[in-house]
């Protein structure tokens, strides 16, 4: 169990902690919605505000073939979290010696003994302990003869969908990344290393790309091009982003390559940080490179077009 402190220290008037306990992956206004319900109540009663929540998605152990993409880093999700304002985040590291944990040992020896919380909040489809059995009901009954009582926050409705992390990931292997922003209430991020690529889009295309590679456990949107903002040192760039196989050259492996539309210069071995905007086209073969260059020009000035028209 690692126990971060994501502001500055500030004093609580009275004893206790208010917890906010999921996996949060991706950090959508669903969880946000039910982590600044926490904050706010913490800050009125005078205590301090937590996240319980865990370093790796639990079906890695549980049920690895079924085991999710991630949405967001975990170094991401803390500086969220410190955005959002909370006090305090804890991160378990999943294992079998909590898959095999019974959902009163959870509540008792975790919430209880180790973090000593007075107030639970969680969706109410929250599960835990062996099995899954544990839930809202459990986590209220067996809390509340420890003194903790349990507050479940409703989920947040968009479009008459229920917003959740499976639907983002629908949406993103769709290629719809511009209707994930209404749900995560940002663009959805990619950040990487640069790594040195063939040199195609420069030396034959003119349109140098940095090839970026990503953590592996994270989730990356459909094949096609898109219009982006590439983040370097804080700076924002305007950019289009190519994923595929660039199958117009017979290539096999899956890229991710960015161009930068206002850089000049060598960006090999720095970190990107790439938020996805619009979907422009999918990826297909051209007859010949006269044909994809006129493309790319085409793209580039859709693109300048869609991220000015948002101010970005």
């Amino acid at each position: 169990m690692k126990i971060y402190r994501t502001v500055p220290r500030r004093p609580a008037t009275h004893k206790g902690l208010y917890v906010a306990i999921g996996v949060f992956d991706g950090l959508h206004i669903g969880h946000q919605a039910l982590i600044n319900s926490m904050i706010k109540d913490a800050q009125t009663a005078g205590v301090y505000s937590a996240v319980l929540t865990f370093l790796n998605h639990p079906l890695s152990v549980l049920a690895p073939a079924y085991c999710p993409p991630r949405l967001i880093t975990p170094e991401k999700q803390i500086q969220l979290f410190s955005q959002m304002g909370v006090d305090i985040v804890v991160r378990i590291r999943f294992d079998i010696h909590y898959a095999r944990m019974k959902p009163e040992e959870f509540i008792k020896n975790i919430l209880y003994e180790k973090l000593r919380a007075t107030k639970i909040y969680c969706g109410q489809d929250f599960q835990f302990g062996h099995g899954g059995v544990g839930n809202v009901d459990v986590l209220r009954q067996v809390g509340g003869k420890l003194g903790m009582e349990t507050v479940v926050v409703p989920p947040v409705m968009v479009n008459g969908c229920v917003v959740s992390s499976t639907l983002i990931r629908q949406l993103l292997l769709a290629g719809k990344v511009h209707q994930v922003v209404k749900l995560l209430g940002r663009p959805f991020e990619l950040s990487g290393r640069v790594i040195k690529g063939e040199g195609i889009a420069t030396s034959r295309l003119g349109y140098p790309t940095a090839n970026l590679k990503v953590h592996r456990d994270l989730i990356t949107p459909a094949d096609g091009v898109y219009a982006v903002v590439a983040v370097l040192n804080r700076r924002r760039y305007k950019a289009m982003m190519n994923i595929g196989t660039c199958p117009t050259f017979g290539k096999h492996q899956r890229t991710l390559e960015v161009h930068l539309l206002d850089f000049q210069g060598n960006l090999q071995g720095k970190t990107l940080n790439v938020l996805f905007i619009a979907r422009m086209r999918k990826e297909r073969i051209f007859t010949s490179e006269h044909h994809l260059i006129r493309q790319l020009h085409q793209d580039k000035q859709k693109a300048l077009a869609i991220l000015s028209a948002r101010n970005l």
